[in-house]
């Protein structure tokens, strides 16, 4: 029998991408089974879990194991009651695999085969964690983290950048960690029509033109350097155009960027949107005259082959995964030269000939990234293990 951790759908991850991974690669997975060999380990069903959870418990060959924890959202200890909870299920249940999809479900139980999927180190790059961040217990659940990826049979980093970090930074055997690539939900990101495009823009109040900047108030995320580059992609005669971001932020980040970028936000140049409905996020994809995601480090960079689906073209990091998942359908730039990322803009702004080209690129780039080819490369690794699936 093989166990899988289904609770990022319960928890803070379901927002995130660790969310639409597990929802997209729990469904091809069903789909690539033909035996009811296969258990999902949630907690006990919520209105407010992702919605993708209810239909894959409702699929045929799929049964649960409900543990019992709280619903916390985001505790300081959080690793520390999943070490605690999570442990004594997958040992009562005696899977033949157990399957960790994120790092707080990662376990060690003896005799059981253990197989980590590792998005990526980003709490491990002491430069691009918040320092309110980096406290005794958080450093605590860090090392018991890299101590069991060190330990378990396999891990399955989401890309080369991520694997290669494991084996650099915490120096897991290479011979224990492999790429199988993720993707993003297909059915969801598409051209949308013009008329549900529209609307979306009316709801949130946008201006067009406009650039989407899908960034948060974490540093990794470089919103501070992409918003610098705008304004000076905005001196450059593109004075009609507008940034947005969606996402909600904490209050002091938001108090930080009201205060640096005052002028901007009065003359209605930059808008934080905060809360977009995930059903609405494809048109705002849809609507953008470009992507702008500069991030310093990710671990695979979900919204690249999102925007590339909506038919938006990209500017994103010449650095960590991002060259690997855009390939050549984007414009990649040094995610610390506002200059360069400026001159990006403007180059998608002013050259119709090669929006047309990146457009195209990224619709064929992003059909090589599916949930199925995840699923398929997850299979194989079980069976290597003896898993009769």
């Amino acid at each position: 029998m093989i166990l899988v951790d289904a609770t990022p759908l319960q928890t803070g991850h379901r927002y995130r991408g660790i969310g639409t991974y597990t929802a997209g690669f729990l469904d091809a997975l069903i789909g690539e089974l033909a035996s009811p060999r296969l258990r999902l380990m949630i907690q006990p069903p919520h209105t407010d879990d992702h919605p993708a959870l209810a239909s894959l418990l409702r699929r045929a060959h799929v049964s649960p194991i409900t543990i019992r924890r709280p619903r916390w959202g985001r505790s300081r200890l959080e690793w520390l009651y999943s070490l605690l909870t999570l442990g004594p299920y997958v040992a009562m249940a005696r899977p033949r695999l157990y399957h960790a999809l994120e790092a707080y479900g990662l376990v060690k139980i003896p005799g059981v085969t253990t197989v980590a999927t590792l998005h990526d180190l980003i709490p491990f790059h002491t430069s691009t964690v918040a320092p309110e961040r980096r406290t005794i217990d958080h450093r605590l659940g860090l090392a018991r983290y890299a101590r069991l990826l060190r330990r378990v049979e396999m891990v399955l980093a989401v890309s080369e950048a991520t694997r290669n970090d494991a084996i650099g930074r915490l120096g897991v055997d290479a011979d224990r960690i492999r790429v199988v690539y993720g993707a993003c939900d297909d059915a969801r990101f598409s051209p949308r029509p013009a008329s549900e495009v529209d609307a979306v823009v009316e709801r949130y109040k946008l201006r067009r033109p406009y650039i989407l900047h899908v960034g948060s108030a974490d540093p990794y995320k470089n919103t501070r350097r992409a918003i610098d580059a705008f304004d000076l992609f905005l001196q450059r005669t593109h004075d009609n155009c507008a940034l947005y971001i969606p996402g909600m932020w904490p209050v002091q980040p938001v108090e930080e960027l009201q205060n640096r970028h005052r002028r901007l936000l009065a003359d209605g140049k930059l808008g934080l949107l905060g809360y977009v409905a995930a059903d609405d996020l494809p048109a705002l994809y849809c609507g953008a005259e470009m992507m702008l995601f500069p991030s310093l480090v990710e671990g695979f960079g979900i919204p690249v082959l999102e925007a590339m689906r909506c038919g938006v073209p990209v500017v994103t990091s010449n650095v960590s995964s991002l060259p690997e998942v855009a390939g050549e359908a984007a414009l990649l730039v040094d995610p610390y030269d506002t200059e360069a990322m400026a001159h990006a803009m403007e180059s998608l702004a002013t050259d119709s000939s090669l929006r047309a080209r990146l457009v195209e690129r990224g619709h064929q780039r992003a059909a090589q990234f599916t949930f199925q080819r995840t699923a398929r490369e997850t299979l194989a690794v079980y069976r290597e293990f003896g898993a009769d699936v």
